[in-house]
């Protein structure tokens, strides 16, 4: 039986697709995006980010509305804090992990309560 290893993040991620562009970069840069949370993004680029670089964002969430969906945009700024480059030759890139360094407190918490949400429902989806 395989043995469990305690979280390490102080903010969980959500595993769900989100649009996030980053601001000033050339577009086709970002491949996708691997995990959100409050705190921070790991996602994949086509070139090397330089770490402790900033970065400014929009992020797209995709958020229920009744019965149907809107999507809210945010605006952030956030450092590089890993790029590492990927070992699959067919994936190609770079991982990169964004630290949120500046978010207004109505966009933290709606992001917030997007990744809440997006856990409960990969928690019931188990």
């Amino acid at each position: 039986m395989g043995k469990k290893t305690k979280e390490r993040r102080k903010h969980p991620r959500a595993l769900r697709h989100v649009e996030l562009s980053l601001v000033g970069e050339e577009p086709g840069i970002l491949n996708h995006v691997d995990n959100i949370s409050c705190s921070g993004v790991l996602c994949h680029t086509a070139k090397k980010l330089p770490m402790m670089s900033k970065v400014a964002m929009e992020v797209a969430l995709d958020t229920p509305r009744g019965s149907s969906h809107e999507i809210e945009h945010l605006e952030c700024q956030g450092v590089v804090v890993r790029c590492e480059p990927h070992l699959d030759e067919e994936t190609g890139g770079y991982g990169i992990a964004i630290f949120f360094t500046r978010m207004s407190e109505e966009d933290r918490a709606r992001l917030t309560s997007f990744v809440d949400r997006h856990i409960a429902k990969e928690v019931a989806d188990a």
